[in-house]
């Protein structure tokens, strides 16, 4: 249900450009904080899990200049993104790849931010930190308390909660707060 919705958000904002402008700016504050939480500069190498029409990378590519690499499992999705990053001239710096985040190695990026919708957010968090690279961190998007339950937030949040660094809040619809994880 909860894919399905984000799946038809996704279409709304690559056919109409005031929706996708209202996506941009919601996600303007969000990825501003997270920038400063994991120190991204032009020479860090990002990786987005679940990057859908990929809001994220681009801002961070247009306020540092950083490389990023977006992993998309819904190959429509995929094709929506590459063409959005295609429009916008960034397809120097953003790549966007068909691919699970269980199964992604992912060795060599300095910086993982996991989106808020992905589905199996325990087993691709456990891939994260068994391919990455010691210091790698993690960025882990979590929701409101009323929708922690469908994003599986709590219980992970405990398991993982010795790695957890840092952690911004924010004023979204959905997106509470960002934990940055250090590995």
């Amino acid at each position: 249900m909860l894919l399905k919705r984000t799946m038809l958000m996704e279409r709304y904002a690559s056919r109409y450009s005031w929706v996708s402008k209202i996506y941009y700016k919601g996600y303007y504050s969000y990825v501003k904080k997270e920038i400063g939480l994991a120190k991204i500069d032009a020479k860090t190498k990002v990786l987005h899990i679940g990057g859908g029409r990929p809001y994220t990378a681009v801002i961070i590519t247009r306020l540092t200049r950083a490389q990023v690499t977006v992993v998309e499992i819904e190959p429509e999705i995929r094709d929506m993104a590459v063409d959005y990053v295609k429009q916008l001239g960034l397809d120097d710096k953003i790549d966007v790849i068909l691919a699970d985040g269980r199964d992604i190695s992912v060795a060599g990026f300095d910086v993982v931010i996991l989106s808020l919708s992905i589905k199996s957010k325990d087993a691709v968090l456990r891939n994260i930190f068994e391919t990455c690279d010691p210091g790698t961190s993690i960025i882990y998007r979590s929701a409101r308390k009323s929708l922690e339950t469908v994003y599986e937030d709590s219980e992970i949040l405990k398991k993982y909660a010795s790695f957890i660094q840092q952690t911004v809040y924010h004023r979204g619809i959905s997106l509470r707060a960002s934990h940055l994880l250090i590995v």
